[in-house]
């Protein structure tokens, strides 16, 4: 299938209402543009991309937006913030726009990569000019809401919003490497935009007394049965 550029996955608001792809014998060709609705709440998400971009990280979930009072799109994207991350120094809205984050009273970065080794440790995205997103690569990103948003004010009242990328979508098989030991963590985004059955992603494999969360609210352990909905693994959710 050929896409020619204009195939959008779309998500609506209740968010049990998403577009996904099923099985295919045939290849896609061409970008797609894929939805994720999160619905209003002020938190940090456990996200990923479903699609390769070659596009920046700003064009896709920022909506290309060359400030914090900039809001392209109304109803998507976020403010993606962290032009000063050093503890205890608070930032001023003359350094707006560096490394195309997004001002904050505080400056502290709000979207953040795993170092899935032996270090394990939350690190912050060093900008969203240059940085591009890859299927399945994870985040954890504090959303706020959409633009529209007072991002000085934590006290604002959140709003639903929708994340989208534009891309290549994932094919084939996906091999996972990690270096890490027992009792240690590693952080996976779905590469699919479809939903993966974890208990028959893990039935071939020799893991034991392996324990997964899906996004932040789920946990299942890899030798107890459990519910169907519990093993599901959505599209651009990370475990």
């Amino acid at each position: 299938m050929n896409t020619n550029n204009n195939v959008t996955l779309k998500c609506r608001f209740p968010v049990t209402q998403f577009a996904q792809m099923g099985p295919q014998t045939g290849t896609v060709v061409g970008d797609v543009t894929v939805e994720q609705c999160f619905p209003a709440r002020r938190a940090f998400r456990l996200v990923s991309s479903s699609v390769t971009t070659s596009t920046t990280i700003n064009a896709n979930w920022q909506e290309g937006a060359t400030g914090y009072l900039d809001d392209p799109n109304s109803g998507f994207g976020t403010h993606i913030t962290g032009v000063e991350p050093a503890p205890a120094i608070n930032s001023t809205p003359a350094q707006d726009g560096i490394n195309v984050f997004d001002y904050s009273p505080t400056g502290n970065a709000s979207l953040f990569t795993f170092s899935n080794d032996n270090t394990q440790q939350w690190n912050a995205v060093s900008n969203t000019d240059t940085n591009t997103l890859t299927a399945g690569d994870a985040y954890r990103l504090m959303i706020r809401g959409d633009r529209s948003i007072d991002v000085t004010d934590n006290a604002t009242t959140p709003t639903d919003t929708k994340l989208q990328s534009t891309g290549l979508v994932e094919q084939g098989p996906v091999n996972l490497n990690f270096n890490i030991n027992s009792g240690q963590f590693a952080m996976v985004g779905n590469p699919f935009h479809s939903i993966v059955d974890m208990n028959a992603v893990l039935s071939g494999s020799d893991f034991t007394g392996f324990f997964y969360h899906l996004g932040y609210h789920i946990r299942w352990r890899s030798n107890r049965r459990t519910a169907w909905w519990s093993r599901r693994f959505r599209n651009r959710k990370c475990f």
